[in-house]
């Protein structure tokens, strides 16, 4: 079984290799960190908290269209209808491709979490009123978004997949090609380089950095309230736009809420 390292402990700068190095232990870390376990790679998972589950641990449930539990509901709603409600209620300012494939992809999502031990329970309906909100049931005495974690992370621990907390990353390493080729980050005791085939961020949101609202998302900072302060800070988009990336246009940001 992995061991969960809280760095820092031991050690002074060291260097790591590894398969993948997934940046970020929320749902997407998580979830990106057991499919490439099970495919045999070598993982290496970073949280710069000292805990996992990031927004995630505080969810009530997950969304989807065309589930296995709509059906059973008899519920009507299609992908193709969907679609067309969020572009309209979003203004069609959001990349149309990209929410395309968000809601094509969701029941898929959901089927892999339930062959991965999570449950899901009633249908709510979701802030725009239709019914796509799957609750997450009970796992090992928790529910909800704790249960979501703590299912993932022992099917990680049992892959062998090396979680490192209190670890942030800190910038992406390129080769003279410009490939990614690893990650730098750093714990208590000191600097770590780790190498790798990929790097995979997943490092949720900027909602709790009032300069990235207003420079990124062009709105007052002072008219949004995160919904859960547990750091969410950009990292992983800085780090990509370190790296040569673009910034597409942004229109949306998550687990905040205008105030008023």
């Amino acid at each position: 079984m992995a061991a969960m390292t809280l760095a820092g402990m031991a050690g002074a700068a060291q260097k790591l290799a590894a398969d993948i190095v997934v940046v970020g232990a929320g749902s997407a870390g998580l979830s990106a960190a057991v499919q490439a376990a099970e495919k045999g790679k070598k993982v290496i998972l970073l949280e710069k908290n000292n805990f996992i589950g990031g927004c995630s641990a505080f969810a009530e449930g997950l969304y989807g269209v065309e589930s296995e539990w709509q059906r059973l509901a008899s519920i009507p709603l299609t992908r193709d209808q969907e679609y067309i409600d969020q572009m309209h209620k979003q203004f069609y300012v959001v990349d149309p491709f990209k929410n395309r494939d968000f809601i094509e992809g969701s029941a898929e999502n959901l089927d892999w979490l339930a062959k991965h031990g999570v449950k899901f329970q009633i249908i709510h309906e979701s802030m725009r009123k239709l019914p796509t909100w799957h609750v997450i049931g009970d796992y090992k005495g928790v529910n909800h978004g704790a249960a979501l974690v703590k299912a993932l992370k022992d099917h990680a621990d049992r892959l062998g997949v090396d979680t490192r907390l209190a670890t942030p990353a800190t910038s992406l390493i390129r080769n003279d090609k410009g490939e990614i080729v690893g990650v730098k980050a750093k714990s208590k005791s000191g600097e770590i380089t780790i190498s790798s085939k990929a790097v995979i961020l997943a490092t949720g949101g900027f909602g709790d950095d009032p300069n990235k609202v207003r420079n990124w998302l062009h709105r007052d900072p002072a008219g949004l309230t995160p919904s859960v302060r547990i750091g969410k800070t950009g990292d992983g988009i800085q780090m990509a736009l370190d790296a040569g990336a673009d910034m597409g246009n942004v229109s949306f940001i998550g687990h905040t809420h205008a105030q008023g």
